[in-house]
Parts: C-alpha cells; sequence; structure tokens
C-alpha cells in the first residue's frame, strides 16, 4: 500500500481537484492521509468531508499551524504503507502516476527511491519515458547542479517506507526544508530510480512562498550550509556541486534583497542591505571556483564573471532585472 501525505493550509480553491486527483490513482491500493496544519479558508470542511466520503481510504488529522515540515512529519508517523508519497494541496498527481512510480520500485529490487518529473502546464505532458538508476553518490551530485530530470522537492517521488525509520526527517520550523532533506534521504537509499515520465502537476501560484520576499526565504541559505557540511561528511565527491548549490542561493537572495528594496521603497533597508552584503562576501569567495566548475549551470557561471565587474554594477543590474 501506498501512503499519500498531504499537508493542507488555506488552499481551498485548489485541494478539491488534489484530493480527487489521489482517489482516481488506478492500479495501486492507497491510503489518503490529510494534515490539515490550521487552515481557516474552507480547506476544513473539504478535508472532512473527503474522510467521510471514504473512510476506508481517507484519514483526516487537525494540526495547529506547527507548518508543512510538522505536517509531513506527522502523516509520516500515520502512514501504514509499505510506500509513501507527498502531495502539495494545491497541486495535483497525474493519471497513473503512483503506478508507474511503483512498478519502478517493484522491478528494481535495489531501488528505494523513485524520482518523476513534473509539468506547470497540463498540456502535452509526457507521461512515459525511459529510467536510468544512480547510486546515492551520483544521484546527489547531479540533483545539486540541478541537472535536467533531478529535483529537490519532496513531492513526484515514491519512497520505500525505510528511508523514513530515522529520528531526522524533515526539518520543523524552517523553509526549503525538500532541498535540505534531499540528500539526506538519499543517502538512505541503495539506489535511486529517475524516469523521465511525467507524473505530478505543479501549480503555478503567483501567492505562494516561493513567488514573495519574506524573511523566510533566508532558510535557503541555512539549507545549502546544512547540505555542504553533509555532503563533506557523506558524500566528499558532491562538495563540488554543493558549492554550486550554495552560490545559486547566494545570488538569488542577493538579488531578492536588491529588488525588493527597489519595488518596496517602505522595507527594512537596512537588513536587506546587511543580508545583501554579507550574500555578496560569500559570493566573491565562491565564484571562482564556480567559473572554473563545467559541470555547474551556464548562467550561474555567467553570473560568477559579471560579479568581477563589482558588487555596485550588480546591483544596478538586479535592479534593472527586477523593474
Amino acid at each position: 500500500m501506498i501512503s499519500v501525505i498531504v499537508p493542507v493550509h488555506n488552499t481551498a480553491a485548489y485541494l478539491q481537484e488534489c484530493i480527487d486527483s489521489i482517489l482516481a490513482q488506478a492500479g495501486v491500493a492507497l491510503e489518503l492521509i490529510l494534515i490539515d496544519d490550521g487552515s481557516t479558508d474552507g480547506s476544513t470542511g473539504i478535508c472532512r468531508r473527503a474522510a467521510e466520503g471514504s473512510p476506508a481510504t481517507v484519514r483526516y488529522i487537525r494540526e495547529g499551524g506547527a507548518g508543512v515540515s510538522h505536517a509531513r512529519n506527522r502523516g509520516i508517523a500515520e502512514a501504514r504503507g509499505e510506500y509513501i508519497a507527498f502531495v502539495d494541496s494545491d497541486d495535483m498527481l497525474l493519471p497513473g502516476a503512483l503506478e508507474s512510480l511503483q512498478r519502478i520500485l517493484l522491478t528494481n529490487d535495489n531501488c528505494d527511491i523513485a524520482v518523476g518529473q513534473f509539468t506547470q502546464d497540463m498540456r502535452g505532458a509526457s507521461h512515459r519515458g525511459p529510467t536510468a538508476i544512480y547510486d546515492a553518490e551520483e544521484a546527489v551530485i547531479r540533483t545539486l547542479y540541478r541537472n535536467r530530470a533531478f529535483h529537490e522537492s519532496a513531492w513526484a517521488k515514491l519512497y520505500r517506507r525505510d528511508i523514513f525509520a530515522h529520528e531526522n526527517l524533515f526539518a520543523e520550523g524552517r523553509r526549503y526544508e525538500d532541498l535540505e532533506a534531499c540528500p539526506r534521504f538519499y543517502s538512505r537509499s541503495r539506489k535511486i530510480a529517475v524516469t523521465d515520465s511525467t507524473v505530478y502537476f505543479y501549480r503555478p501560484n503567483p501567492s505562494s512562498f516561493i513567488n514573495n520576499w519574506s524573511e523566510d526565504r533566508l532558510d535557503a541559505l541555512w539549507a545549502t550550509g546544512q547540505i555542504q557540511s553533509f555532503v563533506e561528511r557523506r558524500f566528499p565527491k558532491a562538495e563540488a556541486a554543493a558549492r554550486s548549490r550554495r552560490f545559486s542561493s547566494l545570488f538569488n537572495i542577493f538579488n531578492l534583497c536588491v529588488g525588493t528594496m527597489k519595488k518596496r521603497p517602505g522595507c527594512d533597508r537596512a537588513f536587506m542591505n546587511e543580508t545583501a552584503d554579507r550574500c555578496w562576501q560569500e559570493i566573491v569567495t565562491l565564484r571562482a571556483a564556480v567559473i572554473r566548475d563545467g559541470n555547474v549551470m551556464l548562467k550561474n557561471r555567467l553570473a560568477a564573471l559579471a560579479s568581477y565587474a563589482g558588487q555596485g554594477f550588480m546591483r544596478r543590474l538586479s535592479s534593472a532585472v527586477m523593474r
């Protein structure tokens, strides 16, 4: 059986579609665990009706707003299945998603995680594609370099339950929890299967966390710092990839700070400037290695090269781009 864990928080506009896409999965036995994390917008009623309508399949658990990591961890603790999948409550599974991922794990005895692809456009998505098998270190390296077909998200994947037979699960009270956890979860897997099959619809949502500034965005720096420490201990060959991912986060936060000061004149400019300066200092220490690393994405290598024009130039460039 597959346990599908859905953290829910104020996504009433999309939640029913999400639930329906999971319950419509054919060819697998599943349970749906809805963790309602303090919703106030009608999501609670949708969850309760789903549980009442399919009591043998759907379980509803109310939490008090402790965040997505806590909700996922609670779902893991409640799960009864041999396999675990995560779905965000404003997204959807594509038809046949769970069956195709489970088939990969059932036909590859040494694989503990199956990674599928996601789309933001339901039209023309390729639902079938080849599968390749990687050891944990290679999967971590390719994920941190953000190679095609590799992604850091918890969703669009199927895990054997044993991956979560540890106390160290999703870090609570943090954002970018998927990014930070991905190398740790891969390290517990004998092999990782990556398929080109599209299994997941990631809904473009302009009001989502990732599309708006908040201080929680700085958790990207926490996550990439944790990853650097982890791969140094566990996957030394992945250190360059971890450095590349760190550089990407530093530049992203630098640009966000500069752009936010331009778009929101009333923001805490002192804090934004201080954060941008701290990012810049580390960018300077990493840029030469990033330029030399042929595995780094071209846009990051170009950004590293442009940084030699100085912080003032990069601030002006960021402001122009963020207009």
